[in-house]
């Protein structure tokens, strides 16, 4: 992890879409990280990260680009 970054973890989606969907380009993920006991819930453009159910992906929280 680099100076710059300040949370980096892997997340498995969980659910998605749990209480329908309310916009058209829009899907809620809920998550849990791999290696934190933590649960996110993150609001996505569907169309340009499409995720399904047991997808993986990696989060990173950074100071700056």
């Amino acid at each position: 992890m680099s100076r710059n970054e300040v949370f980096t973890d892997i997340f498995e989606v969980n659910d998605l879409d749990q209480d329908g969907k309310k916009f058209d380009r829009v899907s809620r993920i809920k998550a849990t990280s791999e290696s934190a006991d933590m649960e996110l819930i993150l609001d996505i453009n569907s169309e340009i990260y499409p995720m399904r159910v047991q997808d993986k992906f990696t989060l990173t929280l950074a100071l700056s680009l």
